[in-house]
């Protein structure tokens, strides 16, 4: 699945005075590649990628997926677009404290009817496994370390298969060998030709990208960001 942004501009009011955070973006994501977008903090990344995401609009502009203009679909729909597509893994990773770590996993499952019970807590242990959590599956996320809990968010955003994998900052509280092996599952999905754009920080992340991009003073440019 392919994304593109058209002319998107995205405006906050601040005490009164506009201030422009995404300037006139047109670019094209395409299937089956990796891509990062770095930039000083405060500059607008996560806004982009919450954009991209569909869990805010653009002030003017359009966003794409394939040849469907997301602005067209009524907005009780859109839950169940993103459900479908999208694989997002955010900063805060969004886990629910009174549920297991197999729990929070299954949730993108749970409105899956194709899939059985049986099934679901398969695919949610094998990716649980795949992300070295295999003794962590009872545990509940305030029991869990920091970098386990990204872990878990990240095996809740991959076990519905989407075509679009969304991450913001989806290594910046995990050891190396945790890097490693997140980065080995996103280099295969992009081989299973999925889209996957990561907002980063990290210069391992950044050179490991096919396209690395760089968003400064509203705009997305090639990457010369000096680490």
């Amino acid at each position: 699945m392919k994304i593109s942004l058209s002319k998107v501009t995205k405006t906050f009011l601040h005490s009164s005075e506009k201030i422009q955070v995404l300037d006139d973006i047109n670019y094209l994501f395409e299937s089956g590649k990796i891509y990062t977008i770095v930039g000083k903090s405060g500059v607008g990344k996560t806004t982009l990628l919450n954009i991209i995401s569909l869990l805010d609009n653009p002030s003017s502009g359009h966003v794409c997926y394939d040849s469907i203009v997301i602005d067209k679909i009524p907005n009780k729909e859109l839950p169940k677009f993103r459900q479908n597509n999208i694989g997002a893994i955010f900063q805060e990773y969004q886990l629910i404290d009174n549920m297991t770590c197999l729990d929070n996993v299954l949730i993108p499952l749970w409105t899956n009817e194709t899939i059985s019970k049986d099934e679901a807590k398969r695919i949610a242990k094998l990716w649980l496994s795949k992300l070295g959590l295999k003794n962590r599956i009872s545990h509940y996320p305030m029991t869990l370390s920091g970098g386990e809990q990204q872990r878990t968010a990240i095996a809740r955003a991959l076990v519905s298969n989407p075509k679009v994998v969304l991450a913001d900052e989806p290594t910046g509280n995990v050891d190396e060998e945790s890097e490693k092996i997140i980065l080995d599952i996103f280099r295969t999905l992009a081989d299973q030709g999925k889209l996957v754009i990561i907002v980063t920080h990290s210069k391992t992340v950044k050179d490991f990208a096919d396209i690395s991009l760089k968003l400064e003073e509203g705009k997305l440019v090639p990457n010369e960001y000096k680490f």
